[in-house]
């Protein structure tokens, strides 16, 4: 992986003569210069996925961190990591963190918070820890606030850092904590502080642009309020950021169609669509098609799909464990239910992986996601093949990526130890024909794998 340095410049983008015409550059300058050093760049390496790729094969990526303690935790967006609905075993890895003196030092993720878009990685050498860190702001936002953003340019001119200066120009309901602000941004600018120039505090980061244009001056903020717990909760590993309040519904508003057909005078309320099978829900006696009016006498409304969030939000409030009464209307009747919540099941990107060089195969534990998105049965028991090498072994004879390995040979495979202990075994004995029992779609097949020790 060749060297990417950084050269911190000073660059003030006027977007047009109206656009920062009452902040002065020498003190937008002096802000850049006080928290230039806390804004880095982290590279990384993602999966290639698809039909096409090889195994193990993955592109180098970078994205912006903001350095958010003197421990050297660095916090970075979470829309670098895949979307497990469409490549559910993909992973992101080998993260670095590039210093102001243009030295790369590496770093192991922490954790991520899906709902607050943010991830942390931690810098692994002490020494290396940066001296300067940036502190974020629950401040209340006003119309005209002026901020200044500290970005980074594109690879063509060595990812150089840069400062504009702008204002804040609306404060968003929906969603919320949310405000857009005239601002000159990129695409890639994702991640990126925003700074008050009130307070010299963060006030938030860049979310995105208006429009998907590639460069836009309405540039959407996520207000620190959004991303506030995680900073106050910083996971200590992986499996730690895993531990949130789980209901296991799927929902959908109460338009104003359903109230009238259900006979709802009052129009409140959030439909339950879907419950996962032994799920808080599942076990508390919810249904599919009950109607949740509130929460521990939190009333709920929920009449648009973009209101769905709030009721989201108002369920990771709750901790793993405790519990709260849920108000349904079912058959026209309002009726009481004591829920436990319990902790969010592990998802693909946390999974337990094994990958064997000897017959080309890489398999993850199968998590919650992974039997959703493939409708495995909750009783289905193996792992879950994640890669297999072109014309190795394994592919020879015919296992592709999704399946789900049962047995080996004699041995059931009921998660990623017992196929590591197959495996092992058959090594040990240098078997020349293995056989491989798989779950494929709704049927099973057997494989007759040949080795060649």
């Amino acid at each position: 992986m060749r060297v990417i340095n950084l050269k911190a410049i000073f660059l003030i983008l006027f977007v047009s003569n109206f656009v920062c015409a009452e902040i002065s550059p020498k003190v937008l300058a002096e802000i850049f210069e006080k928290n230039k050093n806390a804004i880095v760049q982290v590279n990384f390496l993602s999966d290639i996925t698809g039909p096409f790729a090889s195994q193990g094969s993955k592109y180098e990526s970078n994205t912006i961190g903001v350095v958010i303690a003197d421990s050297g935790v660095v916090m970075i967006g979470d829309h670098i990591f895949p979307n497990t609905t469409f490549s559910p075993t993909a992973k992101v890895e080998g993260f670095e963190v590039v210093l102001s003196d243009e030295s790369k030092v590496k770093a192991k993720f922490l954790g991520k918070d899906e709902d607050a878009g943010v991830a942390f990685i931690q810098i692994e050498e002490r020494e290396k820890f940066p001296k300067k860190y940036l502190k974020f702001s629950e401040e209340e936002l006003k119309l005209g606030d002026e901020v200044i953003s500290i970005t980074t340019l594109n690879k063509e001119e060595n990812f150089a850092k840069v400062f504009n200066g702008g204002y804040v120009n609306g404060i968003l309901t929906t969603p919320k904590n949310f405000a857009s602000v005239f601002l000159p941004s990129i695409d890639t600018n994702l991640g990126a502080p925003v700074i008050s120039m009130k307070t010299g505090l963060a006030i938030g980061v860049i979310s995105g642009t208006d429009l998907g244009r590639l460069v836009s001056h309405n540039t959407l903020i996520k207000t620190t309020s959004h991303f506030a717990n995680s900073l106050k909760e910083i996971p200590k590993n992986p499996e730690e950021s895993n531990t949130k309040a789980w209901l296991g519904i799927e929902t959908q508003p109460l338009t104003k169609e359903l109230a009238i057909y259900w006979g709802i005078e009052e129009r409140e309320g959030i439909v339950i669509s879907t419950i996962i099978e032994d799920s808080p829900a599942d076990e508390a006696g919810l249904s599919e098609g009950d109607i949740v009016t509130s929460i521990n006498s939190v009333k709920i409304s929920v009449s648009e799909d973009y209101e769905i969030e709030s009721f989201r939000n108002l369920i990771r409030q709750y901790k793993p464990n405790e519990t709260a009464i849920f108000t349904v209307i079912r058959d026209g009747e309002d009726q009481i239910f004591n829920v436990k919540f319990g902790d969010i099941p592990k998802s693909s990107f946390f999974a337990e992986e094994y990958k064997n060089d000897e017959f080309g195969i890489s398999v993850v534990e199968i998590t919650f996601d992974l039997r959703r998105t493939f409708n495995l049965e909750s009783s289905a028991k193996g792992v879950y093949v994640a890669d297999v090498e072109p014309a190795s072994w394994v592919s020879l004879a015919g296992i592709s990526l999704g399946d789900v390995i049962q047995k080996v040979n004699s041995d059931k495979i009921e998660n990623v130890t017992d196929f590591k202990n197959a495996i092992a075994k058959v090594i040990e004995n240098k078997d020349e024909e293995v056989t491989f029992f798989a779950l494929r779609g709704v049927g099973t097949i057997l494989f007759l794998v040949k080795t060649e020790f």
